[in-house]
């Protein structure tokens, strides 16, 4: 079976970052904030709660203040 890359919009890597945190698998959805990084996609104000999400189920608050 051949894989074709799938073109993912930030929508799309905004939902799976945040089922990583809801199922408190925190690198994981970390690594796809990353990729979206990587991939030169814009950040939305979504993006960005996934990310406090990310930091607070973390305890590393001085992690999101970063982010402003």
């Amino acid at each position: 079976m051949r894989v074709k890359r799938m073109v993912m919009s930030i929508a799309t890597y905004t939902v799976v970052s945040d089922a990583c945190v809801g199922v408190e698998d925190v690198s994981r959805a970390e690594r796809w904030l990353e990729q979206t990084l990587h991939d030169d996609l814009e950040l939305n104000i979504m993006t960005f709660s996934a990310i406090v999400d990310a930091c607070a189920k973390r305890g590393q608050s001085s992690s999101c203040r970063v982010l402003a």
